[in-house]
């Protein structure tokens, strides 16, 4: 891993994946990341206490529809997101 004290494009992405895996892993369906562990990160990260709105960012995430959020769904999140900022 990059050194933190730089920030760098490997950096960010180290921390993205970093972050998905710290609550996808929680349950006993690793990689994959449940409702209730977004709930968690959204909660933990961004002070969204809003369960309705958790759902929503679920439910966009989920591109397939399995009700699970890969590493791959939550990055195509995220990159569409970031284009709204």
């Amino acid at each position: 891993m990059a050194d933190k004290s730089e920030q760098t494009i490997l950096t960010a992405m180290d921390f993205l994946k970093e972050t998905f895996f710290k609550y996808a892993d929680m349950d006993d369906d690793k990689g994959t990341m449940s409702k209730k562990e977004l709930a968690d990160l959204l909660r933990n990260q961004l002070d969204e206490k809003n369960e309705k709105r958790s759902a929503h960012y679920f439910k966009k995430m989920d591109e397939d529809g399995d009700s699970k959020i890969t590493f791959k769904e939550y990055m195509h999140y995220l990159t569409d997101l970031y284009e709204w900022f």
